[in-house]
């Protein structure tokens, strides 16, 4: 937390902004990972093929939008699961 707050007030300092953007990346796919991992096997089944479409370059920009939104209804709208 120290090193966090250390970093935000070098405003000036272009690596240290840096270095904030890769953590805040890194806290929004931990948050993303977290809940995949509470998804039930089904799930996070059809979240990895919405995600193989997400990033399949091959697929047009509409197929891509429609399977990022629908993986992240999967992500929000899933339940913790028991089983793993």
């Amino acid at each position: 937390m120290l090193l966090v707050t250390s970093l935000k007030k070098e405003k000036g300092n272009n690596l240290n902004q840096k270095l904030l953007q890769k953590f805040n990346e890194a806290e929004k796919f931990a948050l993303q990972l977290q809940k995949y991992l509470n998804c039930s096997q089904e799930m996070q089944g059809h979240a990895q093929e919405m995600a193989e479409q997400v990033v399949d370059m091959a697929n047009d920009e509409d197929e891509r939008f429609s399977a990022a939104m629908t993986l992240l209804e999967i992500l929000n709208l899933s339940e913790p699961s028991k089983e793993r």
